[in-house]
């Protein structure tokens, strides 16, 4: 999968380039600048809008072949399963929210290691009418309504002012697609938000799989529906065996699903309200082959491609740094380069801060975050506790700052610009270094 994501992006990175040659439009990756407004307006009231759409709930790795078959058999004992993980496993609004979720891990997980099941198992096609029906239209409207909770709260935290809907409102104004009724209100935006997709990903004999989960944007000027923004965003979390994803009734995967709400609400926010784009979109050398877009490291520096050689890679391009507690250094924003491209709002920059994100590598993607500071004074920062000994680490940095007194966020460094919108970060477009 890793691989498959590297070649789109790498795509979408060469058509980029070509788009920049023939029409020198504003793409990312250009180095012609964006368009920068010459003040920032304040924040208009907006209004989060859920779909009720059904998101693909693939959990690959857990069954193939007879086992898929194996594991989407015996509507009791399906349904017993979600009873039994429901019991104590979550609070609040988020148990609705992953209660298709929760059906879906029983599904695979009643196969694990079943022999005896998967050699009377029918063909994975053949699933039962009622099992189907547990995947309904109520059930997606509460996964849903669970990131539309998750970013209500994100933008609450950051001091956004939100307008209150109706479910039944919510749904005839996506319907109909026209949201000029809700300016006649007072609500100047319509955030729509979509979970597309949620699961694992991964191949191999018990192979470690990645969960993950996805997520669609679509912010709306509610004076002329006009589209402001349409995104994906996409959260990829750890990666673990079967076994150990399936342990405990799936708690692991459950806590991996909830996190990744938490960080797609935030996303979600950053990306429609927050995230500032550089005034220089170019890349900027950080290290030996490699370009960084965004705040380029200046400790550790990255070396060579974006997805490293599977056997010299290892050791060739993931930076060795001195010790344990390694003094992390970046580039200050406004870089100078910024500040040429667009001087007159660069100095009206002010308070400027940065966070830094360090997640454990496990097979070449980001694993679990191990280190994370926000509102850093300096351009650079020791850390505070060790690292595990020779182990592999993705790290990334953005800057925080007021613009016009408004709180914005620049985006999170990476080696290819598309990396900044889509991925949470870490990701594995981030810079590398392992310790000694």
């Amino acid at each position: 999968m890793a691989d498959r994501l590297t070649m789109q992006f790498a795509r979408r990175w060469r058509m980029g380039v070509l788009a920049c040659t023939l029409t020198m439009a504003v793409l990312p990756g250009c180095a012609s600048a964006p368009v920068i407004p010459a003040a920032v307006p304040a924040a208009p009231v907006v209004a989060v809008l859920a779909t009720d759409d059904l998101p693909v709930v693939s959990f690959d790795g857990f069954a193939h072949g007879k086992l898929k078959g194996a594991a989407q058999t015996g509507g009791a004992t399906f349904l017993a399963c979600g009873a039994s993980m429901m019991q104590g496993t979550c609070t609040g609004g988020l148990c609705g929210g992953l209660a298709v979720f929760i059906l879906g891990i029983c599904t695979v997980a009643g196969g694990v290691g079943a022999a005896t099941g998967a050699v009377l198992a029918p063909p994975g096609g053949q699933v039962k009418a009622a099992e189907a029906g547990l995947t309904a239209a109520a059930q997606a409207q509460q996964v849903q309504e669970a990131l539309r909770q998750h970013i209500l709260a994100a933008m609450t935290k950051q001091g956004l002012r939100t307008a209150p809907l109706e479910a039944a409102q919510a749904s005839a104004l996506i319907q109909g697609g026209d949201f000029t009724s809700l300016a006649d209100a007072g609500v100047g935006q319509a955030l729509v938000v979509t979970v597309t997709r949620a699961g694992t990903q991964g191949d191999g004999i018990n192979a470690p799989v990645q969960g993950y989960m996805q997520a669609h944007l679509r912010l709306v000027d509610t004076r002329d529906n006009r589209e402001l923004l349409v995104r994906d965003i996409r959260y990829e979390g750890e990666r673990h065996k079967i076994l150990d994803w399936s342990a405990d009734n799936g708690q692991p995967l459950l806590a991996m699903l909830e996190h990744a709400y938490d960080v797609l609400g935030e996303q979600a926010v950053e990306s429609a309200f927050l995230r500032y784009p550089f005034p220089d979109t170019r890349g900027h050398s950080a290290g030996q082959g490699a370009v960084a877009y965004g705040l380029a490291p200046l400790f550790p520096l990255t070396r060579g491609a974006v997805k490293p050689d599977p056997i010299l890679g290892r050791y060739l391009n993931w930076v060795k740094v001195d010790n344990l507690q390694p003094h992390m250094r970046w580039q200050a924003f406004p870089r100078d380069s910024d500040r040429r491209q667009s001087p007159d709002v660069m100095d009206r920059v002010s308070d400027v801060r940065y966070d830094l994100r360090i997640a454990r590598a496990e097979k070449d993607v980001p694993d679990a975050v191990v280190y994370a500071r926000d509102g850093l004074a300096e351009p650079g920062h020791v850390l505070e506790v060790p690292l595990a000994a020779d182990t592999r680490y993705f790290w990334t940095v953005r800057a925080r700052f007021r613009l016009d007194g408004h709180l914005r966020v620049t985006p999170w460094s990476t080696l290819l610009p598309q990396g900044q919108n889509e991925l949470a970060a870490p990701s594995w477009l981030s810079f590398r270094f392992r310790t000694p």
